[in-house]
């Protein structure tokens, strides 16, 4: 009995120990996750834009386009422009764009594969918490954007 007392102690202090250890690793990090839970986005929390006012986005310049899908499924067909931020890797994916994307005064559109997806949601959450304005969404998606035979991006060699 004694000896199973003590291996929960101990099982306990560890575990204890672990979550300490995250804490300070997150607080010390540069793109530290917030402590509390980002409520989920409604659908009215995000302007959304149509794919029309999107292509006029992308002809004109005047946003930047987030695609918040898998490398995989950027790399075969994306809108132009876009930025791939996939929203299962932010962290990594954000470090790695520094200071490419600015926080306020420019647009930003984030789209995933349409339909039912909590990815550019996801990001969309990602980014406000990182005090980024001007946020919006583009809910048609690629599945959308491709319906419409609209202009795309891909790797070469892949079809």
């Amino acid at each position: 009995m004694r000896q199973l007392n003590q291996m929960m102690w101990q099982t306990f202090l560890i575990v204890f120990a672990g979550v300490l250890l995250g804490f300070a690793v997150n607080t010390a990090s540069e793109n530290p996750l917030p402590l509390q839970r980002v409520p989920k986005s409604s659908d009215d929390r995000w302007p959304k834009f149509e794919a029309d006012e999107v292509l006029q986005f992308i002809e004109s310049g005047e946003a930047i386009l987030i695609d918040a899908r898998e490398p995989k499924e950027y790399k075969l067909g994306r809108l132009p422009t876009a930025i791939n931020l996939p929203a299962k890797r932010f962290g990594e994916y954000f470090e790695a764009l520094g200071d490419a994307l600015p926080r306020e005064g420019v647009m930003i559109v984030v789209y995933c594969q349409g339909g039912v997806c909590d990815e550019s949601h996801d990001v969309l959450d990602h980014l406000y918490t990182l005090e980024f304005t001007n946020l919006s969404s583009y809910p048609g998606g690629w599945l959308d954007w491709k319906a419409r035979k609209y202009p795309f991006d891909q790797e070469e060699g892949e079809n």
